[in-house]
């Protein structure tokens, strides 16, 4: 070490000797580089020099890689991190020992440069001439040391090759090595100053020594001062500083320094003459000034300059000159070294430096919302986090500062906002999210893992892929390449095959699959308050969701003044929680005085403590709205009261003048009264600009420029972005476009308030006008061009969005001009319904209407037609029922002279709306209508005869059997539009008759509908035909091997002609609730009922969903799935239906509730109020077939609870008058069990045989199906055998029921056999048996969830132990 390792023995020294720089031991050699301690005069001569351009930006000196930026700024983050050390070492010296500094000569030698030396770190970090590393630095006299750390995140200054500055400057942390300790001898004779904590005892003599401490510590500073600037100067050509004249007043007056008074000339461009306001220039005419060029005239930063001229001058009234006030600067130079430390490019007009998406005072609440994300991601819950505010209060950048750390954990992050104007509607802003999300995940993905996603895409959607690709079209990018993305791009879709609830249903599904808690997905939906029911309402089907089916964490802000009790807000939150959904609701107001003083510091370039005054009178006028402060500041730029100094290189303010401000407490007045400066032409082009929404295109811009109207609309813009009044982005197009271009150049406001301001500015009076004349030169460029189709359409939707917006002005035009904007509405709305945007379509059609002529019916029948059709379309699609419905009633009666074949569509979906609000005799009466008009003869059901059903069952039977599976395969497909016409509208009233007809006539229509399918070949309507029919062979004929034949048909069919969702629904649940189950396993046709759910939903089609779902519940309960995990499904299953309108099968759900919380054991008896209270409901609301699941469920539980009583009325009231034939032998084998217990009871022989009945059906039964029903024969025998004391054949017949049910994974049925069977043992006297099926009844039952039947077990195994011991 260059250093002597025995320090100065101060107690050889008296107080009038000072420390001379001869009495400290030289260095023994010339430092080198290797040896790791470098003197600091020399280390600053081997740092990189650094010259001034004309322009003001410092480049390296050509001896050390001329112009080469990033030397000189390692240079400086060095040279900073020295002077950092060397203060901290002074304060470390004084804290420990004051009286050092008690003499004016000591201090000049401490504080003197050849007193440091610096430690060089063993690793070299690149060539010589990009400096060294600084380990350390080190004080001579008094021997102190002092090590520099850098975290591991920030120790390198150089990113790698790249060479760039990292971002984050340089975080440094330093630790004192060692001290030197003085003794009491060592300082005695030296002038002690008082210790602060003891009182003083004479005041006046405690005032004085006060006063003489507050004057050395200003000297240290003063010192220290020179010191730094002499780290910093940057050439050699400028002479290195005169050590100050520092003398000690000895009657206590401190320290004064010797200089001369130096005039200030005012050289700022905006002088005190020339601007009297000015008040904060007018300044003393002389002050004392030390001869050193300032180092902002050598091309250093002002702030590093503000904080050398601060501590060599001492000013009280601009600054707080003290050690760690230096140190902290320091610090803060080095953490963000591009604002503070870096030379900067010199720029004539100067304006605020604002850091865009930097958070300040929101540490608590980004924590928060990135909590959440954690948790999400952990659970795999779904969760809603809503942030309140008022506007500008920064709820946007709070959620925006977690989009990193969700991105950096693998997450996924879309976000989108709505607009109070913009043509787009609420639902398409939310569906652009989804769509997003469909490009990040291909851009992010691997290989493998985009394969995974697009296998389980085309698993789980099927034929219905195209469907999910024109609700989100960025979903082909998925396919890009592959074979299916031909079959995306060309699959033909109807229009009418989606609806609201298909697209929720489809957008759950794609959200399952692509989100996952290895990829969980955040959904940020900014300004809620424009957000409406339906765009919530989808958000809120993809939180309610199965839990853990999907992992999202969606995160809502909003206005809190601006949204009231009513909004459709506090509705989605009410319905989310209703789900159990966790949501986290948190209101920001302002933020405090000591984050806004932070914040206006880095906006100012200035150091927190030189902006104090600033801060706090904004802080008083904005109360800390982010955005409220930011413009009040340029408010006070245009007023002069704040002004960049360009002698002193720094913001100046004239505070008193800021104190009086006259402000107004709104920020919009504060931007109103900006805007109404600019001039005209500018002023007008944002004032269109903002009727655009928060952003608008620059190809709406470059046509509206075309116009003579808005002729230099883009010149204007141009210059309004360069004015800060617009960004730039890049952007997906409209959502609403059926093919989007990845990136749109669209320019946007930097803030909604600007937006609000600029629109604000027109007159109310002439919106209608501006929209008006907008739409218009969008529509006469769009004629003009002759630009592919889905650019049309981008702009189509915006002409008429505007044209719309001045339906006022419309109004008065002469009706040939009306009808021209009639069919421009429905092109849109026609476009739109094809892009699956009903709000959009609904709007458009809807003014459409309003624009028609009265006469139009007359003299443009079509016309209205058209779009009173795709206006009930639309509005049947978001759920408005009876607007359809009337809608569509109109158009008969208006069209009662047209053709019938012109009108097929618009009665179809007539009578499905009538079937929606289950009006089903007026739905029938109208079906069977047009099917007499299409040539069918369609009887009343007040006139067939019980004859008349037979007959035409016969002769339908007699026409399929004569067809084989090759002559039904080879159908001809039906060409003729009138013969499928039939066939469709025989679809809708079959299922009509399903739900309000008795059973004979039900039969009777479904085989009409038969030999209408054969009359002239197969069709798309055919397999749901041959299904319908397949169910009245099975369950009316009762020949299951001819039923299951034609029901596997339909199923073939149904491939072959590739039907739509709701016939596919259809088709299963007719095979696979009523047919397949004779002879497929209970499971799989569970699975294939659950598939036909599934297609309903993606068709919207709720009814059918839930009827394919009441019929799987009970192949699932009877199929031994988890009681509590079922029990579940149909509670969320319950929700959903109490929030729809169409609740028919809730009377099902609630039985099956019933049923599994007694089986379950969350209660302990069946519901005695439920069957009356439903049976009240049963006119409107209730199935006809409810009566026949209610007593079979009841037959059921009632056997499971030992009520056999109450089974056997269930049973008898259900033998013989049931629907589906699996209901019919379950219920059989449970009458039989029930029967051998009452004879347990009762020993009548009747009953005995009754059991061989049931018996003999269930065998039957298991001929077609050994799978489903072999196990229950088995029980059966079994228990014959049983009662009959045929010992040997009841354990046989035990213990084949047992194997039977475990292979056929029935592991409820496994249970009861072994309890049976445990209780043949017991009334043998065989306990051991008895306990060990006991035992296994008992790890069965709890498999299955069914506590009550392990207490039950639990009891019978106590009693055996009791007997035992």
């Amino acid at each position: 070490m260059y250093f002597d390792k025995h320090p100065t023995n101060f107690s050889q020294q008296t107080p009038n000797d000072p420390i001379a720089l001869d009495r400290l031991k030289p260095y023994d050699s010339p430092p080198r580089l290797r040896d790791g301690i470098v003197p600091l005069p020399e280390w600053i001569d081997a740092e990189p020099q650094v010259t001034i351009q004309q322009n003001g930006i410092a480049n390296a000196n050509p001896s050390h890689r001329e112009d080469d930026d990033q030397a000189i700024q390692s240079s400086l983050l060095r040279r900073t991190t020295v002077a950092l050390g060397v203060i901290e070492l002074v304060k470390h010296a004084k804290e420990r020992n004051r009286w050092i500094f008690s003499r004016p000569d000591d201090l000049q030698i401490v504080c003197s440069v050849d007193n440091f030396a610096i430690c060089i770190s063993d690793g070299r970090r690149g060539d010589v001439d990009r400096g060294w590393e600084v380990a350390g630095v080190e004080m001579k006299s008094p021997r102190l040391r002092l090590s520099v750390i850098a975290p591991s995140f920030s120790r390198d200054v150089f990113d790698g090759d790249e060479g760039g500055v990292d971002a984050m400057g340089k975080h440094v942390e330093v630790q004192v090595d060692g001290s030197f300790a003085f003794s009491k001898q060592d300082a005695q004779g030296m002038p002690q100053l008082p210790d602060r904590k003891q009182g003083p005892s004479h005041g006046s003599e405690m005032d004085m020594k006060m006063n003489m401490e507050m004057e050395k510590e200003k000297n240290v500073c003063h010192i220290l001062g020179q010191l730094i600037y002499e780290i910093f100067l940057p050439t050699r050509q400028f002479h290195r500083p005169r050590k100050f004249d520092i003398a000690y007043d000895i009657k206590g007056k401190g320290f004064y320094q010797h200089t001369r008074p130096v005039e200030v000339q005012n050289d700022d461009a905006h002088s005190a003459e020339n601007n009297p306001k000015d008040e904060c220039r007018e300044k003393k005419k002389t002050t004392p000034r030390s001869e050193l060029v300032p180092l902002t005239d050598l091309g250093l930063s002002s702030p590093l300059w503000s904080l050398v001229e601060n501590l060599i001058q001492c000013h009280p009234e601009e600054s707080h000159p003290s050690l760690p006030t230096a140190s902290e600067d320091l610090r803060l130079m080095l953490r963000d070294p591009e604002r503070f430390l870096f030379p900067r490019k010199f720029a004539p007009h100067p304006t605020l430096d604002i850091r865009k998406g930097k958070l300040y005072g929101r540490a608590k609440e980004s924590s928060a919302v990135a909590d959440a994300f954690c948790r999400v991601a952990s659970t795999g819950e779904s969760e809603a986090f809503l942030l309140g505010g008022w506007s500008g209060c920064g709820k946007s950048t709070l959620v925006e500062s977690v989009f990193e750390t969700v991105t950096v954990a693998g997450g996924y992050v879309v976000s989108t906002k709505f607009d109070d104007i913009s043509r787009e509607s609420p639902l398409t802003v939310v569906l652009s999210a989804f769509d997003e999300l469909s490009l990040l995940l291909v851009e992010r993905m691997s290989d493998a893992e985009l394969h995974l996603v697009r296998n389980e895409l085309v698993r789980v959607f099927g034929i219905n892929l195209p469907k999910l690709a024109r609700i989100l079209p960025n979903v082909k990018c998925m396919f890009e390449g592959l074979a299916a993305s031909f079959y995306l791009d060309h699959r033909h879709v109807d229009d009418g095959d989606l609806n609201f609830k298909g697209i929720c249903f489809a957008i759950q599904c794609f959200m399952r699959i692509v989100s996952s808690k290895s990829r969980p997905v955040v959904i940020f939906l900014d300004d809620l308050q424009w957000a409406d029911t339906i765009s919530l309402e989808l958000m809120h089907s993809v939180l309610s969701d199965i839990k853990e089916a999907s992992t999202v964490l969606f995160v809502g802000a909003y206005r809190s003044n601006e949204v009231q009790r009513d909004h459709p807000l506090y509705r989605f939150l009410d319905n989310v929680e209703s789900y159990g959904v966790e949501i986290t609701e948190m209101e920001l107001d302002g933020i405090g005085a000591h984050d806004l003083n932070a914040m206006i510091a880095d906006a100012l370039t200035v150091f927190p403590r030189m902006a104090k005054t600033l801060s706090a009178a904004v802080f008083r006028k904005t109360r800390g709205n982010p955005l409220f402060a930011l413009e009040f500041l340029d408010s006070l730029i245009k007023r002069n009261h704040l002004q960049y100094s360009l002698r002193e290189r720094r913001w100046i303010w004239d505070e008193k003048a800021i104190n009086e401000e006259d402000l107004s407490d709104n920020v919009l007045h504060l931007l109103t009264t900006k805007l109404i400066s600019l001039p005209p032409d500018k002023l007008e082009a944002l004032k269109v600009a903002s009727c655009f929404g928060s952003q608008i295109t620059d190809r709406a811009v470059a046509m509206l420029s075309k116009s003579r109207r808005f002729d230099g609309l883009e010149h204007h813009l141009d210059d309004s972005f360069r004015d800060g009044f617009l960004m730039h982005v890049k952007a997906c197009s409209s959502p609403i476009s059926r093919e989007r271009s990845p990136e749109t150049a669209t320019m946007k406001f930097p803030h909604d308030k600007v937006r609000e301001a600029a629109y604000g500015l027109i007159d109310a009076s002439e919106r209608c006008r501006y929209h008006h004349d907008i739409g218009m030169a969008l529509l006469s460029n769009m004629q003009a061009t002759d630009d592919n189709e889905d650019e049309d359409d981008e702009i189509l939707f915006s002409t008429v969005h505007h044209i719309n917006r001045s339906v006022s002005l419309l109004l008065e035009y002469p009706p040939e001009t009306r009808i021209s904007m009639v069919e421009l509405n429905l092109k849109a709305g026609s476009k739109a319904i094809q892009c699956s945007y009903f709000v959009s379509a609904y709007s458009y059609l809807k003014i459409g209407v309003e624009l028609l002529p009265t006469d139009s019916w007359k003299n443009q029948c079509k016309l209205c037609a058209d779009i009173h059709f795709l206006l009930s379309r639309a509005a049947y699609a978001l759920g408005k029922i009876e607007d359809a419905s009337q809608t569509l009633k109109g158009i008969i009666e208006k069209m009662e002279t047209v053709e019938l074949n012109d009108k097929l569509d618009i009665y179809f979906l007539y009578i499905r709306t009538l079937h929606a609000k289950r009006e089903l005799g007026e739905a029938f009466k109208t079906c069977r209508w047009v099917l007499n008009q299409l040539g069918e003869n369609v009887l009343h059901p007040d006139i067939i005869e019980d004859n008349d059903v037979t007959a035409t069952v016969d002769e339908t039977f007699s026409m399929y059997s004569e067809l084989s599976d090759s002559d039904l395969s080879n159908m001809k497909e039906s060409m003729n539009p009138v013969h499928i016409a039939a066939m469709r509208f025989w679809s809708q009233l079959v299922f009509i008759t399903y739900q309000s007809l008795p059973r004979p006539l039900i039969h009777y229509y479904i085989c009409k509908w038969a030999q209408c399918n054969l009359a002239d070949g197969f069709c798309v309507y055919s397999p749901t035909c041959l299904s319908s029919f397949a169910c009245t062979v099975t369950n009316w004929i009762q020949n299951t091997q001819q039923g299951y034949r034609i029901g596997k048909m339909a199923v073939k069919t149904m491939n072959r002609f590739d039907v739509v969702a709701d016939s596919a629904s259809l088709v299963y649940m007719s095979v696979y609730s009523t047919i397949a189950t004779l002879v497929e396993p209970f499971q799989a046709c569970a699975d294939m009922l659950g598939r036909g759910s599934e297609l309903a939903l993606s068709k919207g089609d709720s009814v059918m969903a839930a009827a394919n779902l009441v019929q799987m519940i009970p192949l699932l309960l009877f199929g031994g799935l988890n009681l509590t995990f079922l029990k579940q499904e149909i509670v969320s299953q319950l929700t959903r239906e109490n929030q729809n309108s169409q609740k028919a099968f809730t009377p099902y759900l609630l039985i099956f509730q019933d049923t599994l919380s007694v089986l379950v054991g969350d209660q302990e008896a069946l519901s005695p109020t439920m069957e009356a209270d439903l049976l009240d409901k049963r006119s409107n609301t209730v199935p006809l077939d409810y009566l026949d699941c209610l007593s079979h469920l009841r037959l059921m539980s009632s056997y499971w609870l030992g009520q056999y009583e109450r089974a056997k009325h269930y049973a008898e009231k259900k033998i013989g008058k049931g629907r589906v034939q699996f209901r019919i032998i379950t219920s059989e084998f449970y009458y039989g069990l029930t029967l051998i217990g009452m004879y347990r009871r009762k020993n009548k022989n009747a009953l005995i045989r009754r059991v061989k009945k049931s018996m003999a059906t269930v065998k039957d039964a298991a001929k077609h199906s050994q799978w489903n029903f072999e196990n229950k024969f088995f029980l059966l025998k079994a228990e014959l055998a049983s009662i009959s004391d045929k010992n040997d054949e009841a354990v046989e017949m035990y213990g084949r029921a047992i194997n039977s049910a475990e292979r056929s994974k029935f592991i409820h049925e496994q249970g009861l056999a072994s309890e049976l069977a445990g209780f043949h043992y017991c009334r043998d006297g065989d306990e051991a048996n008895a306990m060990k099926y006991f035992c296994q009844a008992r790890e069965c039952y709890g498999k299955w969830g069914s506590q009550m039947k392990v207490d039950f077990i639990d009891k019978q195994i106590q009693e055996i132990r009791n007997r035992i011991h």
